[in-house]
């Protein structure tokens, strides 16, 4: 996981996310020493390619601390960043329908799902 690289700005117009304060509790995670920790001690993965042991217990401890209530929850938060995308898109970005959306191709396939609209 990244998240070296963090700032927090505060004005009238920002894009954000309710969980968006997580990083902070990653640089938290990585200061104290609990990222090696976990991967010194918990041992679930024969190969750490991309991931270690840690990335995995962090994204469920994330999970809840954003409200999370299920694993499932996980997966919803990924598809809440890229519609947030195409939210600013169709509302500043001059696009007039999610069709002329770069990211919809990405997004579909990225998650085995379309976007629509009734």
């Amino acid at each position: 996981m990244k998240g070296s690289n963090i700032h927090y700005e505060m004005s009238e117009k920002n894009k954000a996310i309710n969980c968006g304060g997580i990083g902070v509790f990653h640089q938290m995670a990585k200061k104290t020493g609990l990222i090696k920790e976990i991967d010194a001690n918990l041992k679930l993965l024969k190969v750490h390619i991309p991931y270690h042991e840690s990335d995995h217990v962090l994204n469920i401890a994330y999970n809840i601390l954003a409200g999370g209530m299920r694993l499932e929850d996980i997966e919803i938060r990924r598809k809440i960043g890229k519609l947030f995308d195409l939210r600013s898109e169709l509302v500043h970005g001059g696009i007039s329908s999610i069709d002329e959306w770069q990211g919809l191709d990405h997004y579909e396939s990225h998650f085995k799902s379309t976007i629509s609209i009734h």
